[in-house]
């Protein structure tokens, strides 16, 4: 096993989703519940990261933009642990995950 520190950026667009009462539920609450209709920010809190040795969310935000459209935007930085097979270093490629 291998460890790899990486900074990761996700945004989603949700196309409508400001038309939808049960996305904006709670619009940014630190821990939102579940509900058979999830909020945006439900959604965003479950991203998970199984390999991860140590792990920090630098943003985690749920935003109205333009006329009706929801962006969910998750910034993580942390180290990974990932093996490497290195067989004809250092012209080796990886797939990370």
């Amino acid at each position: 096993e291998h460890a790899f520190s990486a900074r990761l950026f996700f945004q989603l667009i949700l196309r409508g989703g400001q038309r939808d009462d049960d996305l904006l539920r709670g619009l940014n609450e630190p821990s939102p519940e579940f509900h058979l209709r999830p909020s945006a920010t439900w959604l965003l809190h479950q991203f998970h990261f199984p390999n991860a040795l140590k792990l920090e969310y630098a943003e985690r935000k749920v935003t109205k933009m333009g006329a009706d459209d929801l962006h969910l935007i998750l910034r993580v930085d942390g180290t990974f642990l990932q093996h490497f097979k290195l067989h004809d270093f250092p012209y080796d490629s990886q797939i990370l995950q």
